[in-house]
């Protein structure tokens, strides 16, 4: 091997020539015997989940594939890796496409080092041992390739791929994959490592899970329609056919008088259809190819339609020294009338592409309360399977605060005093209680596992569960009648102490439903923590009024509060508060037709109230009175699961890790009295907080001051998220096999875990989402601002003329640009943001700098680009 031994020769060129060690061949039993899968129903999807020092990985960065073996794992998380070619390469976890465990012994790994490059005879010695073992891997797979990509191409021509409807995306694993060319109950590593390499091969077909793709292993798949529209555009430009031309020469006519028009965005959004010209069938495909290019990808896969579109963009020669990315195209779809000037870029990427971590499974087979019949997924439980049990809290004043405009309002709060315990009360945090309906394997009950949660965009909102339904007696207070509840009671003593619990199904009357604004109007808690600097467009509601004894026990509940959250301070918990900026839509935007053979006019842009609060704001008033009771709410439906044996998932968190004891106490000695510590404070000191993670286990969850064999079980919004309806689910099952004397367990430990698995895949794509749908309107808005010339405009530009600048992060260059980057937090935006300035300029992490916005970056991963003022 020749490659190999060019390795070889340069590891060790700068020392003598020793006696190379004996190294054992590679078994090659070792590659094929391991099993990824030791199931039949597709639940465990890879040879690996964790990256662990002595594991062999494929890596892919920016476009540039190459095999390795982990040497070491860091703190913060980078790997470094030796790779084929002998050197090591530092690299983030989300740039390993495949991973096999154990492949070298951690001897071999450990005397590796990590010095780049080495000069110590024994790192080399045992780097070229892990080389050998690689390129011995690579041989068997090469071996392999060729026979297994054969019968997987012949296995997928005999799917349903070819025969489903034109428009519809589908889904597969990697290990489904296999599956169509192997019997094996336990599939070796070698053939799901071809079977990656086959699909990731074929990009016009197969797109890999650009988030998550070494958790999931797997590849949305284009619907044929989408696959022709990019066979036919190629084959067009191939052939510089005289249709391409021609949509050159419309795009151009069309993109030249758009920017002649003085922009039009005054008064609500509104759409005119542009009749003197016609888009041809053959023009509607190059509009559509030019939206499938816009989806974000990580260069993981080469994009097929990358070429195609950088040839139509040169064409049309309106575009120079500008990338050829979905920002750039998105602008010119914008200036041709196809797209609004308000379509959002990331919520289209979200639209077009299936929810690629959704891994479709079996539900488990349930055991409802004798005698309800087994039901079918058009059912609802014929009657309230836990009615003997539920309690009825009569007249018992119930208080939902939420906000303004919330919707789905799934939790309320009730107090009362303990008798002949002066200072303690009893408070009972009652949820909606969408299970009295649903069974798990309903049709809403399904598609809510498949959603995991509600997503919220700054234009919509796409619900868990149908809107009728949830509106119809779910949602607190949408119904005359009483309504269906699972009650957590928790006790709370004078020094704010949670004591006896009390879970149970309830039933509410006296509904009171107000505002965070009705109650801090009314208790006098109203705090500067949310300001509009632009100010505001939706209206501002009027306090309601409240009766003596409805202030009472608002005022209890406060002082409630309050005791919880001193307690969380006496823990020891430190939270990092920063600003963060909030958006609501004001304006409806009009819906525009599909497949319109026209181009539009459109006129106008949205009106959105642009809000900064603090993230201590929920520790104030109203906010305080919700937020805690929820939190105990939690913890006592932990106590629920661990004190009856039962496994649950729940949320844990360690706690933040400091370089020192005098760093501690220096962060401790500055928390403000509901503990809260500036953000930029702790990156100084260079502190990490360690992800939170979902587990079976009564962990203990730092932030929350929840102790270690307590746990936390998020139970309190099953209108909004899966994992509290299956909390909910098993509470009651648990709570009538305390009556039958039958088995208390509802779902298998195996399932719940791999839900909890799931549930941390799609809570982090969704907020991600949700995250940067936020940051790409306030980006567009401020763009908006700066570009009007007239409304608001003096105040909005004397304000943005005072902004500031937090930097968050060490800056790194920028090759583009030939200047340094810095990321930071703009406090009076509530934003984060890319900082440039010259190269012999560093910014420090922590201090604040005067900035200026230089530009607008509107692509699916939006920012705001600024400089120093001066």
């Amino acid at each position: 091997m020749p490659e190999y031994n060019g390795v070889e020769n340069r590891l060790r060129s700068s020392l003598a020539p020793v006696d190379k060690p004996a190294v054992p061949s590679l078994d090659k039993s070792q590659f094929f015997a391991q099993s990824a899968q030791a199931e039949d129903e597709g639940v465990h999807l890879v040879a690996s989940k964790k990256v662990d020092p002595g594991t062999f990985i494929e890596l892919r960065r920016n476009l540039v594939t190459t095999h390795g073996v982990v040497i070491e794992v860091r703190s913060d998380g980078t790997i470094v890796s030796l790779i084929t070619s002998g050197e090591l390469w530092e690299h983030a976890p989300s740039d390993v496409m495949f991973a096999i465990p154990e492949f070298v012994s951690q001897e071999d790994v450990t005397r590796c080092g990590t010095a780049e490059p080495s000069t110590d005879e024994r790192e080399l010695s045992s780097r070229i041992t892990v080389l050998r073992h690689i390129k011995a891997a690579e041989k068997t797979m090469e071996a392999e390739f060729n026979k297994i990509a054969s019968a997987l191409d012949h296995a997928l021509a005999k799917t349903k791929l070819n025969s489903r409807e034109p428009d519809t995306w589908m889904k597969i694993t990697v290990t489904q994959a296999a599956r169509l060319i192997t019997t094996k109950r336990a599939i070796p590593p070698i053939t799901l490592l071809c079977v990656h390499k086959c699909l990731m091969g074929k990009p016009k077909m197969f797109l890999a899970d650009h988030r998550n793709y070494l958790v999931t292993q797997t590849f949305s798949i284009r619907p044929p329609n989408e696959i022709e529209d990019i066979e036919t555009t190629i084959q067009m430009i191939h052939r510089r056919e005289e249709s391409l031309k021609e949509f050159v020469a419309k795009a151009r006519t069309l993109i030249t008088a758009a920017r002649s028009r003085p922009p039009s965005t005054e008064g609500n959004p509104s759409v005119s259809p542009n009749a003197a010209v016609t888009f041809t069938a053959e023009d509607q495909v190059f509009i559509r190819f030019l939206l499938w290019f816009m989806r974000s990808y990580r260069k993981i896969q080469k994009d097929p339609l990358v070429v195609p579109t950088a040839t139509i963009m040169k064409m049309i020669d309106l575009y120079p020294d500008q990338r050829v990315d979905s920002e750039t195209v998105h602008k010119m779809l914008i200036e041709m009338g196809v797209l609004p000037p308000w379509d959002d870029l990331v919520k289209r990427d979200a639209d077009t592409l299936v929810d690629a971590t959704y891994i479709e499974r079996r539900v488990p087979a349930t055991v409802p309360a004798p005698p309800a019949p087994q039901l079918g997924p058009d059912e609802f439980y014929p009657y309230d399977i836990v009615e003997s049990i539920r309690q009825d809290f009569g007249d018992m004043p119930v208080y939902v605060i939420d906000d303004i405009n919330a919707k789905e309002l799934d939790d309320g709060l009730s107090v009362e005093p303990v008798p002949g315990e002066r200072g303690s009360y009893w408070v009972h945090t009652h949820i909606a209680d969408p299970t009295a309906l649903l069974h798990p394997d309903h049709k809403y009950s399904r598609h809510a596992h498949q959603r995991v949660q509600s997503r919220y965009l700054v234009q919509e909102s796409d619900p868990l569960l149908p809107t009728s339904l949830v509106m119809e007696g779910m949602s607190l207070g949408s119904s005359k009648a009483a309504t269906k509840v699972m009650t957590f009671s928790f006790k709370v003593n004078k020094a704010g102490e949670i004591g006896d619990y009390l879970i149970r199904p309830g039933l509410v009357r006296n509904i009171n439903i107000c505002s965070y604004d009705d109650v801090d109007a009314a208790l006098d808690t109203r705090v500067g923590l949310k300001t509009y600097p632009f100010g505001r467009k939706s209206p501002v509601m009027p306090s309601r009024d409240f009766s003596k004894t409805q202030l009472d026990d608002l005022r209890t509940l406060f002082e409630i509060g309050n005791r919880l959250a001193l307690q969380r301070v006496k823990f020891g918990t430190v939270v990092f508060a920063q600003t963060l900026v909030e958006l609501t839509m004001v304006s409806d935007l009009p819906q525009l037709e599909t497949n319109r053979t026209t181009p539009s006019f459109f006129s106008g842009f949205p009106d959105i109230d642009y809000s900064v609060r603090h993230s201590d704001l929920y520790e104030w008033g109203a906010h305080r009175i919700v937020s805690e009771a929820m939190k105990a709410a939690g913890r006592v439906a932990s106590r629920f699961f661990r004190d009856r044996g039962l496994k649950a998932i729940r949320r844990a968190a360690a706690p933040m890790i400091v370089q020192s004891d005098d760093d501690l106490k220096y962060l401790t000695s500055i928390r403000d009295r509901n503990g809260y510590v500036d953000y930029t404070e702790a990156l100084k000191l260079g502190v990490r907080v360690p992800a939170a993670e979902n587990t079976l286990q009564p962990k203990g969850h730092w932030p929350l001051a929840v102790p270690e064999g307590e746990g936390y079980v998020r139970v309190t919004s099953p209108l909004r998220r899966y994992g509290d309806m299956v909390a909910h689910w098993q509470i009651k099952h648990a709570l009538l096999s305390t009556l039958t004397g039958k088995n208390p367990w509802m779902f298998t430990d195996q399932w719940l875990k791999d839900l909890a698995a799931e549930v941390v895949l799609k809570e982090g794509n969704d907020k991600l989402l949700q995250k940067r749908n936020v940051k790409y309107w306030a980006t567009k808005y401020l763009q908006h601002l700066s570009n009007t010339p007239n409304g608001r405009t003096e105040e909005a530009k004397e304000f943005l003329g005072t902004l500031t600048a937090k930097p968050i992060k060490a800056p790194t260059m920028d090759t583009y640009r030939n200047m340094l980057n810095t990321r930071v937090i703009v406090p009076e935006l509530g934003l984060e943001a890319s900082l440039f300035t010259p190269k012999n300029v560093s910014p420090e992490i922590g201090e604040s700098y005067p900035v200026a916005i230089k530009d607008f970056k509107l692509s699916v991963n939006p920012d705001l680009l600024l400089e120093v003022r001066k």
